[in-house]
Parts: structure tokens; sequence; C-alpha cells
């Protein structure tokens, strides 16, 4: 043991000067390489289900690794920090072998709506699907742990139902509970294709079929009628011989007159006379 004195303190210096350590071994020195004497440790030890053959250069990381033989008969090139760590213990085979016994036959038991038919071909996020089928008759993959946690319980027709259920008619917020049928049946909306639209019109030639007035657009434009109701001829609805053209005003006087719903061709008529 030396002392360094100059400084006025003392410095114990370990190995003593002129002694050299040879019980220390590189291979146990950070950043060192392995020795010779340390490969020769290496080739044929065993990590579990590895059994080194022989050194295999360095990696990118410029870490030294090795060819190892798996107890299955598979090569592998592995790092040797993954080997003395326990960080890689086979080719693989152990993870495949860990996963099929985790693995549960769930063919044929129900989950929510939904009943299991088979294990899926395929996989989503490296997990094991399965192939379901719905109390509604629609088909789904699942995945497994979807399943077990109950947050997959349907082929989506639940969430459908809940949402028409919790949102619909009188449950929404914007449901007017003031409104009368009459209201309800006026707002709506009975759409009629664009294109059978431009078809009555320029058939009637943008005539009034009540007051037989020219329609103007700028009053708010030609309305297409139905001469038999929307609501019960469904057969009428797109049908040009049930739709005729009218103005707003001859629109609104006809079911201020006789309502809206229920309505016939020979109201129609009727109004037609009166005016």
């Amino acid at each position: 043991m030396n002392a360094d004195t100059t400084s006025g303190t003392q410095l114990l210096l370990w190995p003593p000067s002129g002694q050299v350590s040879t019980t220390l071994d590189s291979a146990f020195i950070p950043g060192a390489g392995p020795s010779s004497l340390s490969k020769q440790r290496m080739i044929g030890k065993r990590f579990s289900r590895l059994v080194v053959i022989r050194e295999a250069g360095k990696n990118k990381h410029k870490k030294y690794i090795w060819l190892v033989r798996c107890d299955c008969g598979n090569k592998k090139i592995v790092c040797g920090e993954n080997l003395r760590c326990g960080g890689t213990r086979s080719c693989g085979c152990l993870r495949d072998e860990i996963k099929h016994k985790r693995l549960h036959n769930l063919t044929g038991k129900r989950f929510g709506r939904l009943v299991v038919l088979r294990k899926s071909s395929q996989q989503r996020a490296n997990r094991t699907a399965w192939d379901c089928i719905c109390d509604c008759g629609k088909t789904k993959t699942a995945l497994a742990i979807n399943l077990k946690r109950g947050f997959t319980t349907s082929c989506g027709c639940f969430r459908i139902e809940r949402v028409i259920e919790t949102t619909g008619g009188k449950n929404n917020w914007n449901y007017n509970h003031h409104a009368t049928p009459e209201d309800r049946l006026l707002k709506r909306n009975y759409a009629i294709p664009k294109k059978v639209l431009a078809k009555i019109y320029k058939r009637d030639n943008y005539i009034c079929k009540a007051c037989s007035k020219k329609v103007i657009r700028a009053l708010g434009g030609p309305i297409a009628h139905h001469l038999n109701g929307w609501n019960w001829f469904k057969k009428g609805r797109s049908d040009l011989s049930n739709i005729v053209t009218i103005c707003r005003r001859c629109h609104e006087k006809f079911h201020k007159m006789f309502g809206y719903g229920n309505n016939t061709k020979e109201q129609f008529d009727q109004f037609r006379k009166e005016i």
C-alpha cells in the first residue's frame, strides 16, 4: 500500500506499485472484451435451454454475441449479456409453450350475446382471436382478452339498441313534449329523389295544379304534393302519377283544411273546386 503525501493528504493506492493482480478476469471489467479464458468458459456452458457453441463476433452495439443451440435443436445468435442475465432462455420455443399452456379453449362458451365458434385464423396485435356468432345472426371476430373481460359482448347490435333506447324518442334531449302529432308529421323529412322532382316539375311546366298559376321560385318555389298521403300509400311515394306540382300558398291552404296525414286524391279534387 502506497501513500501520496505531496498535497498533505494520504491517498491509498491499490494494488501496491510494482504488483499486478492476476486474479481479476477481464470479462468482468466494464467495457473490456472477453479474454481467451472467459471464452473457453462460455463455450459449452448452459443457460436454461441454450448451450453455447462458439463466439459469433459483435453486434451493432459492439456487444459480444454467441452461437447457441437450443434443446429443441434450433440454433440462435444471442447477446452474451442476455444469456447471463436470463433475458434469453430458449430459441423461442419456451415462450410458445407457455403461451399454449395459458391458452384456454373458448369454443362453445357464451359471452353476452356472443357464442364462440372456433379459433380464428387471424391474429390482432399478436393476440389470439376467436370467431363468434351473435344472437342477431351476425358473425364477429373478437380477442380472447376482450371476451373474458366483458369488453366485447355483441357484434355491435347491443350498443346500437342502447343508443336508441337512451337517446331516441322521448328520451332525446331535443324531444318536444308539447308538439302535436300534426306538428311531428309536418316536420318529418319526406325526401323525394331530386331526379323524380325534376321530372314532376318539368311535366307540369312549373304550374300549380290547384290554382293553375305559374309557380314563382322566389316565393318558395314549387312543392311536390302527394295526392294519396305519403304515410299510408307507400307504393305511390315515388309514383309520378301520385305526385303533382302546387305552390306553397295552396299547399298550406290544403293542409289547413284537411290536416296532415291520411290525405286522399278525392280531398285534392274537392280542394281544387273550392278555391
